[in-house]
């Protein structure tokens, strides 16, 4: 560990340099393996506004915006796949998904 800190443009600049070679290409939102975020404009956009924004959505008291936005958005997806009005969902920070391919393929 260094004995003193960095600015903050050298960080991010090493960070770009360093990282590039160990990056997985997942441009497209037809990427079937990891559910690792997007990469496309607006999830991009999407991902810097919550970072900027730094808020805990863990209850409504925290962040009365942010629980509003996951409100309308669980009802998007209720609607979009028709799903009964009064089932209740949950987003989650991450999730994995399994795969596995059928014999012979």
């Amino acid at each position: 560990m260094p004995e003193t800190g960095s600015r903050p443009e050298e960080v991010v600049a090493w960070l770009a340099r360093n990282a590039d070679g160990g990056m997985l290409g997942s441009a497209s939102g037809r990427f079937f393996a990891w559910v690792i975020g997007g990469s496309v404009d607006p999830a991009l956009a999407a991902d810097w506004m919550v970072a900027a924004w730094h808020q805990d959505v863990a209850l409504y008291a925290c962040s009365p915006a942010t629980s509003v936005v996951e409100e309308v958005a669980g009802e998007w997806i209720k609607e979009l796949l028709d799903l009964p009005r009064d089932a209740s969902f949950a987003f989650t920070t991450s999730c994995c998904v399994h795969h596995r391919l059928p014999d012979g393929a």
